[in-house]
């Protein structure tokens, strides 16, 4: 149902602002990341199928857990 209201509302939304969807300033992020982090998303952006993969099979695996 979101997913629905979202395809149908979004392009109305952005139809109705027109050229003011721009006017919204956009804060930079000042904080730095953490070594960690730049870390982690260089490994999964080496290999995005395969984290696509992993990532597809972790959901499986929790969607198939009994529920209690």
């Amino acid at each position: 149902m979101s997913v629905a209201a979202s395809i149908t509302f979004m392009p109305a939304l952005l139809g109705v602002l027109g050229r003011k969807v721009n006017s919204i300033p956009v804060v930079a992020c000042t904080r730095r990341t953490t070594a960690a982090w730049q870390w982690w998303a260089k490994v999964l952006l080496r290999r995005p199928w395969a984290s696509t993969l992993a990532a597809l099979v972790l959901i499986a695996l929790l969607a198939a857990l009994p529920s209690r």
